[in-house]
């Protein structure tokens, strides 16, 4: 018989353990949930994969629900076994949908976690793809790693929005290109000019005389593009020739 990929049981919860690599850094309070869970009891399953060497079950998802269930002080809860997830990167993906999904996960949990899949050896259209996010929100994420310590912490803690954060990493990406280059990014400022074919260049009388197309766009109010072209040709024609009869 082919096993199933996983099963729903009552699991006693001396038998879960916590992941290692969890990607919730902090819990927070546990109390509400707790008093919640002794008057209705834990409405969505834990989520776990067998841990081959000691037999217990390691957590993916559900480690709040874990913790505040033994506030609570229950001895069971209801968990999906996952018996199709054993590789330890597999763990990584499936702990950061179940956390997105649910649309509570810290943007710089969310970040490290998406770099430990990076080292992992996932790249970032892979970790889009493993994880059914856009490969812009993936990259936009990683960037937070930029913020030193003290600033990551302030994104988790909520003192500094994410927005305000990103700014600050493109501002200090920018002042790095200009420093490597020695020169500023981007179209520097500076007066308007008139366009080179226009009114004043040498050729204009010689294309008005040439351009008679009405409905074609006018290059410099002029004439049209191939009038402009044929003039060109026409002005460098002589002095062709007398190159070509010098090099002879």
């Amino acid at each position: 018989m082919t096993r199933p990929r996983q099963s729903i049981t009552h699991v006693p919860l001396e038998r879960l353990i916590a992941h290692p690599a969890n990607i919730r850094e902090d819990l927070g309070d546990l109390d509400d949930m707790a008093q919640s869970i002794r008057e209705h009891g834990i409405l969505q399953p834990l989520t776990a994969t067998e841990h081959a060497e000691s037999g217990h079950l390691l957590l993916l998802a559900g480690h709040r629900r874990l913790a505040a269930a033994q506030l609570a002080g229950l001895d069971v809860a209801p968990v999906v076994i996952r018996h199709d997830v054993t590789d330890p990167t597999e763990h990584l993906v499936l702990m950061l949908v179940e956390n997105t999904q649910r649309l509570d996960i810290n943007p710089i949990d969310r970040a490290e976690t998406y770099d430990s899949l990076r080292i992992s050896g996932l790249s970032i259209a892979e970790i889009a793809r493993r994880t059914g996010t856009s490969y812009q929100t993936v990259h936009y994420y990683l960037n937070l790693l930029m913020l030193d310590d003290e600033e990551r912490g302030e994104v988790r803690l909520g003192i500094r929005g994410v927005t305000k954060a990103m700014e600050q990493v493109r501002a200090e990406r920018k002042a790095e290109r200009v420093a490597a280059d020695k020169r500023p990014v981007g179209r520097p400022p500076g007066k308007a000019t008139k366009p080179y074919f226009g009114d004043t260049h040498p050729l204009a009388k010689a294309v008005r005389a040439l351009c008679d197309h009405r409905g074609r766009p006018k290059v410099g109010t002029v004439g049209c593009g191939p009038c402009w072209e044929q003039a060109v040709r026409d002005d460098a024609s002589p002095q062709i020739k007398t190159d070509i009869q010098e090099a002879l």
